[in-house]
């Protein structure tokens, strides 16, 4: 068991392959990020997701890899893949994209 998010980008509401993962608790950052503290089970997420507008994607991304959370996590990478997904598919997004984030 553990503690995973991820988001994707929906294209007319079908996943994509534009996705990106954070395995660990990191003080559920993630979970704080996104208004998603119910979906906390304890020792790893409950298997819930949610529809997120673009708007909401940004401000929870960058919430969570500004976070000191993050900044004092024992591998810092680890939030590369995040980083990444927010600056290719988040960052200068049309503002009516839409994502979903699940936590496992």
């Amino acid at each position: 068991m553990a503690h995973d998010f991820v988001i994707i980008l929906l294209d007319d509401e079908e996943e994509t392959e534009a996705q990106a993962a954070f395995f660990g608790y990191a003080e559920a950052v993630f979970y704080r990020a996104f208004g998603a503290e119910s979906f906390n089970a304890g020792v790893s997420g409950n298997g819930e997701s949610k529809v997120i507008t673009h708007a909401e994607a940004k401000d929870g991304l960058l919430f969570a890899i500004n976070s000191d959370a993050i900044a004092n996590y024992p591998d810092r990478s680890r939030i590369d893949d995040v980083r990444n997904f927010y600056e290719e598919h988040v960052k200068n997004a049309d503002s009516s994209e839409k994502f979903i984030v699940w936590f496992g």
